[in-house]
């Protein structure tokens, strides 16, 4: 299927959500990632050996946004299977400073995927 027809078959991607755990001395992370009704992925990310005690000094607030961001992040490599028109982002929210830095990363981090799969994103 063509660059076109996947956009046009797939034209919204969803970053439905993430969440987390330690288990043992492992900081395990999880996300959802959707496209359309068909595919769902569950990427699993483990940081092994986890100092507890240096975790929990860290906020909620701040642990929640680096996970979330690292969700962004491994959501590029699930998106680039159709490219999608729209990410929806229904775990977080951004504001419109990391918004257009996202777009910026997109545009200019992929530049290399756009080149070599003949993509005019």
């Amino acid at each position: 299927m063509r660059f076109e027809e996947l956009r046009k078959k797939y034209p919204k991607f969803v970053y439905q959500g993430y969440s987390y755990r330690i288990s043992d001395r492992n900081l395990e992370i999880f996300f959802e990632f959707r496209i359309g009704s068909e595919f769902i992925f569950n990427p699993k990310i483990t940081i092994e050996n986890i100092d507890k005690k240096r975790l929990e000094g860290i906020k909620i607030e701040t642990l929640d946004n680096l996970v979330f961001n690292l969700g962004m992040i491994e959501a590029l490599s699930y998106w680039k299977a159709t490219c999608s028109p729209l990410i929806e982002i229904k775990c977080g929210f951004l504001n419109a400073g990391q918004v257009k830095w996202w777009k910026d990363l997109m545009e200019k981090g992929l530049g290399q995927f756009f080149y070599e799969n003949k993509i005019d994103f």
